[in-house]
């Protein structure tokens, strides 16, 4: 392979790359944009509903806010994990990418054993079975502070799961009734 195949095969990697990038990018928009609706579309749901206080009447608004809160937990776990992929897929391409400018003997990777590779790495990181990072001598585990741990996607599950909570007391306040 010549120059400036090699060259046009690397372009091609980046682009493949940068596709990649919207894609992870996009996801985490979407999982902004519902969240946000869900939470408007809940807060419209009780306001209505406690117009003139509560009754038996108001239970389905309890329900319909509980199920929006299902349905933006479900989504956000999967916007999440889609986006999961995508990164996966984008290390694959960037260390191809990488091994390509290192070594110019390596054969030029196709754009579907690196998808490949990422969906296999990213099956292995979202498996029931998943293990622990192990560490090692030189990569010892160091806490630098507690939010380094914390997943930024649990944070995300929390105005869904907050919004379900609602759904559950509107739920039960209609059932007992609260009057004005």
């Amino acid at each position: 392979m010549g120059n400036d195949d090699r060259s046009a095969a690397i372009a091609n990697l980046w682009r493949y790359y940068d596709e990649h990038a919207a894609q992870a990018r996009q996801h985490e928009t979407l999982r902004a944009t519902v969240t946000s609706i869900l939470a408007a579309i809940s807060a419209a749901v009780v306001a209505l509903s406690g117009v003139g206080g509560l009754s038996t009447a108001d239970i389905p608004a309890g329900v319909v806010v509980l199920v929006l809160s299902v349905l933006g937990v479900a989504l956000s776990i999967k916007h999440y994990e889609r986006n999961r992929f995508h990164t996966k897929v984008l290390s694959a391409t960037r260390t191809a990418i990488d091994d390509l400018q290192r070594n110019p003997a390596l054969e030029v990777p196709r754009t579907g054993d690196l998808r490949k590779a990422g969906k296999r790495e990213h099956k292995e990181e979202f498996s029931v079975r998943r293990r622990p990072a192990e560490h090692s001598p030189e990569r010892p585990a160091v806490k630098v502070s507690p939010w380094v741990d914390v997943r930024l996607h649990m944070l995300w599950l929390g105005l869904p799961v907050c919004i379900g909570l609602v759904g559950v007391l509107l739920i039960v306040l209609s059932a007992i009734g609260v009057r004005r």
